[in-house]
């Protein structure tokens, strides 16, 4: 295939990444590929070969590998994550600790390099 795939976010975080990619991209009308989940667009540019924006965390692992490589002076797209939950949870303990540990997650992922297992 050798193409370009898009992954489509949801609406709020597909509003940033379609305006900044729309800006660094002005002569790319439409991708060859949409998907709507970044494990599904990597699948398929390993198996066919392309190109796509995709979260670190989810191809660290392969750039390490040499799998994949980053596109030089490519720009990069950061696209804001947002977490919702009920505010009259039936377990507030179990939320606090839920919460605690993805905000250390997000710290430490700022923080740690790629995976050193290929």
């Amino acid at each position: 295939m050798n193409a370009w795939v898009r992954i489509t976010f949801t609406l709020i975080e597909g509003a940033a990444f379609n305006e900044q990619h729309r800006l660094a991209f002005p002569y790319i009308d439409t991708p060859t590929l949409t998907v709507g989940l970044s494990d599904q667009a990597l699948q398929i540019i390993i198996t066919d070969q392309g190109a796509a924006y995709l979260p670190l965390p989810t191809v660290a692992e392969k750039i390490a590998c040499g799998v994949l490589h980053r596109v030089v002076d490519a720009p990069e797209m950061v696209v804001p994550l947002y977490l919702m939950y009920a505010q009259d949870h039936a377990n507030p303990e179990t939320l606090h600790l839920a919460l605690q540990g993805l905000r250390d997650l997000a710290l430490a992922m700022g923080k740690v390099g790629p995976p050193d297992a290929c």
